[in-house]
């Protein structure tokens, strides 16, 4: 607990409290590689998984290859209204891998039917100014992270790396 940055050892009574589930309000973590935010985010689905949430994480390219793969087989609709079941979605190392047009805008679709229905934890190396660079385009980048960081908690997790340590 010590060891992570401070943003996130402040924010761990409201995680556990599962608040935000209640709310409807995203949590998103970045920071570099090491510091903790995978850990985090696994700790709170378990808890959400606990407390009887429906819970589903996916890393951010295993959840695209899956939705390009729905599309292709014309079951993307009934994907995507899956997902609306699901209390929390968790997506990790979005910014690890960057995405074509297409898949950046399936995710846009699944983020934009979850807004403010249900919660969704995001974790990325990138700052939000670099978000660009994954999705190659500017306005749909825009209009993600507007709908992601409505009255989202944000957590700066930069830091030292616990692997190098």
């Amino acid at each position: 607990m010590d060891d992570l940055p401070q943003d996130g050892r402040e924010a761990i009574p409201e995680l556990k409290a599962l608040a935000f589930l209640k709310e409807r309000r995203n949590v998103i973590l970045i920071g570099n590689s090491g510091t903790g935010k995978t850990h985090m985010a696994i700790a709170v689905g378990i808890k959400a998984c606990e407390e009887n949430y429906r819970v589903v994480f996916r890393s951010a390219a295993a959840l695209v290859n899956e939705m390009i793969e729905a599309r292709k087989d014309n079951r993307l609709s009934i994907y995507i209204k899956q997902f609306k079941k699901v209390d929390l979605l968790i997506i990790d190392e979005l910014g690890y891998v960057t995405f074509d047009l297409a898949a950046a805008e399936l995710l846009f679709q699944l983020l934009a039917a979850r807004y403010e229905t249900m919660s969704t934890i995001i974790t990325s190396n990138l700052g939000f100014s670099d978000w660009v660079k994954v999705f190659h385009d500017r306005t749909l980048t825009a209009a993600i992270l507007d709908r992601i960081t409505h009255h989202a908690l944000i957590l700066n997790m930069n830091g030292e790396s616990f692997r190098r340590k």
